[in-house]
Parts: C-alpha cells; sequence; structure tokens
C-alpha cells in the first residue's frame, strides 16, 4: 500500500478507535520460588511475580552493559500457558541473540500480570523502580496493557507491546502523546482491510463460488464491543471496494437458534454469510444451522472464533469449507523463512505455539535491531528509541513485515496484505489450513468442497 493509502487508512482507523474487545481473567497464584530451568522468581511490593533469567534461562549472564528487558504476560493462573508460550518465545530470541556476534546482549526479567490490569501494572512497576529494567517488552491481555503504558509513559521506559490488540491502546497512546510506546498487533479494524482484500484476491482468482457479479454480503455480528466494531470496519471497507451490504443483524453472545435469521437472510439471495462471533457453541451452532438451511453457492465466512478448536469440533462435518479470518497470526512459510520453526523445535521439541510465542520472539529480534540503530544501551533514551523504531527497515517476523512510520497510526505497526497481514484459513477435515494472502500460503485453497 502507499502512504496515501494508509493516510487514509489511518483516518478510517481513528473514528472507530476503542471498539476493540479486551480480555480480563481471573487471577492466579503468588510465590517466590527457584525453578528448575535456572530461573528466579521473586515477590515485588503488591504481590507480583518477577522472574529474572539468568544463563539458564535465556538470558545471558548478567553484565553491566547487557540490555535489561522487563516481559510482562500471565505467567501463572487461567492463562499461564499462553504466558508461557510467550515466556519461551522471548528466551529463545534472547538466547540466539547473545549467542551471536550482536553487539546488544540481553538479560531478561518476567512480570507476571496474572491476567489482571492492577497485577499487570504492579509487576511493571517492580521490573522498572527495583529490577531497573531499560525497557518492557510482552503483553497479551488488552486490559493489562491499558495499564502499563501507563506506568512506561510515566517513567519514561520505552515500550514495545507485542500481543495485545485492542483500539483502546491505540486511543491512548495517541492522545496521551506516549512517545515511548510501540505496538506490534494489529487493531480490530485490520480485519476490515483484510477481508477486502480476501475478498477482491478470489474474485480474480476464481476459487470456491467466485467471482460473484452482484458482490452481495449478509451480515451478523454478536453484541459486543468486539462483534460491533469489527463488523462496522468490515463493512466500510467492503463497500469501499464495491460489495453490497444487504444486511446486518446483530446476535446475543451465548444465542444458539439462528434458524429463523438465517432464513429471513437467504430470501435476500446473498452470496456471502459473513459473521464475527467469539463463544465457540454460539459459532459452531451458525455454521450448523447454515449448512440446514440451504444455501445454494453461498459462501460461510466466520471472523476469529474458529481459531479456537472447540468450534471446529462442536461444529463437526459442517465445518468443512468455512474459510475464516484472524487479524493476525503465525504465518508458516515464514516461519520456516526465519529459522523459527526448526529454533523452536530444537529447543523445546514441539511446533511454534502460535502467536503468543511467536510474536514475543519477534518482539525481541526487533528490539535488537532498534538497538543496533540507537548504538548502545548508554544512547538508549525515549527520543533515540521512538526515532530508531520509526526509522527501522521492515522486519520480517512471524505474522508478516513489521514496519512503523511517520504516515501510519501512531506507533502503531502497519497492517494489510504487504506489511502485517490478516490471515484466512479454510477448513477442511477439522483441520485449519492458511490460504491466504496467497503468495504466504503452504496451501491453495480445496476447491472440492465447493462443488
Amino acid at each position: 500500500m502507499t502512504k496515501e493509502d494508509y493516510s487514509s487508512q489511518r483516518r478510517r482507523f481513528l473514528k472507530t478507535l476503542g471498539g476493540a474487545a479486551t480480555v480480563s481473567m481471573v487471577a492466579g497464584c503468588l510465590g517466590d520460588n527457584e525453578g528448575a530451568d535456572g530461573t528466579t522468581t521473586t515477590s515485588g511490593s503488591g504481590g507480583e511475580e518477577t522472574t529474572t533469567s539468568g544463563g539458564g534461562g535465556g538470558g545471558g549472564g548478567s553484565s553491566g552493559d547487557a540490555l535489561k528487558i522487563g516481559v510482562y504476560g500471565p505467567f501463572s493462573g487461567p492463562a499461564s500457558n499462553i504466558g508461557d508460550a510467550l515466556k519461551k518465545g522471548a528466551q529463545l530470541a534472547a538466547k540466539e541473540i547473545n549467542a551471536s556476534d550482536s553487539d546488544t546482549q540481553m538479560e531478561l526479567y518476567f512480570g507476571d500480570s496474572e491476567s489482571e490490569p492492577a497485577k499487570g501494572r504492579s509487576a511493571v512497576e517492580f521490573l522498572i523502580d527495583e529490577e531497573e529494567v531499560d525497557m518492557i517488552a510482552g503483553g497479551f491481555h488488552s486490559d493489562v496493557s491499558l495499564a502499563v503504558v501507563e506506568v512506561t509513559a510515566a517513567k519514561g521506559v520505552p515500550q514495545m507491546i507485542s500481543n495485545s490488540v485492542s483500539a483502546a491502546i491505540n486511543e491512548k497512546m495517541e492522545s496521551q502523546d506516549m512517545r515511548n510506546v510501540f505496538k506490534m498487533s494489529p487493531p480490530s479494524e485490520a480485519y476490515g482491510l483484510g477481508w477486502q482484500q480476501f475478498l477482491d484476491g478470489m474474485q480474480e482468482a476464481g476459487d470456491g463460488y467466485f467471482p460473484y457479479e452482484n458482490k452481495r454480503i449478509a451480515m451478523i455480528g454478536e453484541t459486543t464491543s468486539y462483534g460491533t466494531s469489527v463488523m462496522d470496519a468490515t463493512a466500510s471497507y467492503l463497500e469501499e471496494g464495491g460489495w453490497n451490504i444487504v444486511s446486518k443483524d446483530e446476535v446475543a453472545v451465548d444465542e444458539t437458534n439462528f434458524t429463523s435469521l438465517l432464513t429471513r437472510i437467504r430470501s435476500n439471495d446473498p452470496d456471502i454469510v459473513w459473521a464475527v462471533q467469539t463463544a465457540p457453541s454460539a459459532g459452531a451452532n451458525l455454521i450448523k444451522q447454515f449448512r440446514q438451511t440451504g444455501f445454494d453457492q453461498t459462501h460461510f465466512m466466520h471472523t476469529f472464533v474458529p481459531s479456537n478448536p472447540e468450534t471446529i469440533n462442536l461444529a463437526g462435518d459442517a465445518a468443512n469449507g468455512v474459510l475464516w479470518m484472524t487479524n493476525i497470526g503465525v504465518i508458516p512459510k515464514l516461519t520456516k523463512e526465519i529459522g523459527l520453526a526448526d529454533a523452536w523445535q530444537s529447543e523445546y521439541g514441539s511446533a511454534v505455539p502460535g502467536s503468543s510465542g511467536s510474536l514475543s520472539y519477534d518482539n525481541l529480534k526487533i528490539v535488537e535491531k532498534v538497538m543496533a540503530e540507537i548504538g548502545g544501551k548508554a544512547e538508549l533514551s525515549v527520543e533515540s528509541w521512538e526515532q530508531a523504531v520509526i526509522d527501522l527497515e521492515p522486519h520480517t517476523g512471524s505474522a508478516g513485515n513489521f514496519d512503523w512510520t511517520e504516515d501510519g497510526p501512531f506507533h502503531q505497526a502497519l497492517w494489510g496484505k504487504d506489511t502485517v497481514p490478516a490471515l484466512a484459513s479454510q477448513i477442511v477435515n477439522q483441520e485449519n489450513n492458511v490460504v491466504w494472502p496467497f503468495e504466504l500460503s503452504d496451501t491453495e485453497i480445496d476447491n472440492s468442497l465447493y462443488e
């Protein structure tokens, strides 16, 4: 996309800020202990967990010249599996950087948010005040990151948010002129651009039931700030691309019976029935009832909820052929290209566990490049950090090409097909296959499912 395209995108983005959903989860446990992997966990003021990585933890040996990085995430409690992947991604990146000829050596300090904003805030305060870290990385739950950016901005500490999505973070960054904070993951509005580009690509390729002459779409969105904001943003982009929105309906998060709604929608003869949901049972019911309603040569396209395997399991065979999108994710082709797939398998004996681990890895790889531009820890400041990130050449990571410019949304990595793309997948035999962007996918669309 051109800079003019991004300026236009930014104007649209500012109109819809704050619409993405944030997630709040139940708190986990506390404690002080020394782990078997060589990491030490200590409690800071307020009870938060702060884990300091030495050589055994992937952070390198202690050195006054090393860059001290505080990484926060849900390392205990119900989201600890996500936190574990996030920690492993950071440790793997630091291990590789410290073993290379990089001028930047890293020490990692882990602060446990326990999925709660107050705990995340306290953990990051402890990392900055007591551990004296030089910068903050990581971040998963958006409501936690909304609290953390206030801390880093007030204390003048550079920060790179890896996984948090909410547009409310972007709004706070810009409205409060937080020059120290940058964000990697696109906001929910990126779905709109992703769907526009994907459908245009399908029209051109002629896959599935495409191309469509009338380009008619019926939209269904759950009644949450996430659902309505994604539906509105997608409708705006699709209308600009010449698609006709024949209906927009809102449904409850826990709705289970969509039969009458789908019957009414079918009377409008749409080419595509598009939906955005977050609850697996509701999403599975919508998929199954779509199949039962008798649509003819109509594609069912979903947003986000098939990322939860439970959705596909509950939908069963009815899920075959569903095309769905997430606004950021692991691109298998790129994980192989940057060496992450092999490195993760070698280090942990498993495949890369989605974006929770891969974006944390990308985060520190970007930090390494930024520090090279700055010229070392002694030159690090909010001013040098901001300029170096904006001037950085695009960095190819697991989810695309990360790039920040003066013309893009404030301190937000650009999003779209040529930067950090939304990913479209096709469900085939209970498995998700990334099929778009076409040039980044390993799998072609299985057209036999639409015969």
